[in-house]
């Protein structure tokens, strides 16, 4: 309860709401007396809704309008006239990739529609809580695709004249960090007021909950006044039977054309402990794959900062001793006006043992085919192996614990071995490469939860000499 000016402690709600497994709340509707929750123990995840009913919420049940299937359904919400709801799907009909955003309209004002997907807001990669704006006009979601900054971001779409949504546009830093970024929620009050969910650092841990205020643009600069031009008039001279034409004469001024100024800036951190890491960066542009320019960041702090001049896309190389490098593409959102884009690197230190995770590796669904989006990791690895000749490594493949033991561990040793197969087409000796399938017994997640489930199907890979 908000009380003073502040939150009080938080209480188990009174109720059915709540069992000895996963529930979470999703949304309020019909004037806060419908609430529509997460349940993990149902199928891959369900939405269902409780009615609060003298004061005390009723045994929640599956939510009407077709939004459950046997695939995990994850986040809901409802326009504000209550006409249109939006929700998270996995469902495998329809699906651009991983979890998708829907979306079904009321007919005749009684039973929902048909959900259909959204699918300029889908990416290749899971989408999640998606929300409302005060007045309905905007759609917020989070994405790990759309080219985030890192993880899942916060993402904004806007309703145009004709009914249809725009591109999605990425909200920004301090908005938006190189962490997980979700559940944007704008008030139903000011819509310059909101909250999020974020596991960046300085929280208490894990998933934390802040809040934050937009602020308005920041008013232009006033043109300065163009320089007033003095006439230049030749003195008249009278001659005999002689006439002279007296003209103005004005200069001509060419306007001053000012060198466009923006900067990438960032840190470069030691994973582990995000102590400052001197390194060599180098800015690579993607049209012509030109370094553009080059530095080293700070000993103090691992600062660094390099002006571009252009606004557009690039791709950053990150480099130091001891530590695995680091490429990656700096995505500059569609309509960022800021003069500077700022993102941190995180290296990893190369120690015997060390284990990293492989990010945006795909198979095909139940096979151990590479989609074409896993080769910019696969490269990336290719190029520190290529840097550390003596390097050896086990590739580890790691699934859930959903279905037969057998088929996993088969699975993840299959997907192991294409990734070998990957790196020695690229010119690895495949001495180098051990290639090991583990199934679901190491998982770094609870199974319990789809977020859970997805953590766990992973490759990895380890130091094993150097």
């Amino acid at each position: 309860t908000f009380t003073d000016e502040k939150w009080e402690h938080g209480l188990p709600v009174e109720g059915k709401l709540n069992s000895a497994y996963c529930e979470a709340p999703l949304t309020l509707a019909r004037g806060g007396e419908v609430l529509y929750l997460y349940v993990g123990y149902k199928g891959e995840g369900d939405i269902y809704s409780s009615t609060l009913k003298n004061g005390v919420w009723k045994k929640p049940r599956p939510a009407e309008g077709g939004i459950n299937t046997l695939y995990p359904e994850t986040s809901i919400a409802f326009s504000p006239s209550g006409e249109e709801m939006v929700f998270i799907s996995a469902r495998k009909k329809g699906n651009v990739g991983g979890k998708d955003i829907y979306l079904s309209t009321r007919v005749k004002g009684k039973r929902w529609g048909r959900p259909v997907n959204l699918t300029i807001l889908n990416s290749l990669y899971d989408e999640e809580s998606v929300r409302f704006s005060k007045g309905g006009d905007t759609l917020w979601f989070s994405s790990r695709g759309h080219g985030s900054i890192g993880g899942f971001d916060i993402f904004l779409s806007t309703r145009q004249p004709d009914g249809s949504w725009s591109e999605p546009l990425n909200a920004g830093i301090p908005v938006n960090s190189v962490y997980d970024d979700m559940y944007y929620t704008p008030s139903m009050v000011c819509d310059s007021t909101f909250w999020l969910v974020s596991n960046r650092s300085g929280g208490f841990g894990a998933l934390d909950l802040y809040t934050g205020r937009l602020l308005p643009p920041e008013p232009e600069p006033e043109p300065e006044p163009e320089p007033e031009i003095e006439p230049v008039i030749p003195e008249p001279v009278r001659v005999t039977d002689t006439v002279y034409v007296v003209r103005e004469v004005i200069k001509e001024v060419l306007p001053v054309v000012k060198e466009t100024e923006f900067n990438l800036e960032g840190r470069i951190l030691d994973s582990t402990d995000e102590t400052p890491v001197v390194a060599r960066i180098d800015i690579i542009d993607p049209d012509t794959y030109q370094v553009i320019a080059s530095l080293i960041s700070t000993e103090e702090n691992g600062d660094f900062k390099v002006n571009v001049k252009v606004r557009k896309n690039y791709m950053v190389e990150v480099r130091s001793n001891g530590y695995l490098s680091d490429l990656r593409k700096i995505d500059i959102p569609a309509g960022y006006l800021g003069s500077t884009f700022f993102t941190n690197f995180y290296l990893d230190k190369i120690v015997v043992g060390k284990k990293v995770v492989l990010n945006n590796i795909f198979f095909e669904t139940g096979k151990s085919v590479l989609t074409p989006q896993s080769h910019t990791e696969l490269d990336k690895l290719t190029v520190i192996l290529k840097e550390s000749p003596t390097m050896r490594i086990e590739i580890s493949g790691h699934t859930d614990n959903t279905g037969s033991a057998t088929i996993n561990d088969r699975l993840s040793l299959e997907r192991a071995r294409a990734v070998l197969s990957y790196l020695t087409g690229q010119g690895v000796e495949a001495t180098r490469i051990e290639s090991k399938g583990f199934g679901s017994s190491q998982p770094i997640e609870t199974n319990a939860t789809p977020a859970g489930r997805a953590a766990n199907r992973r490759v990895e890979f380890k130091i094993l000499e150097l």
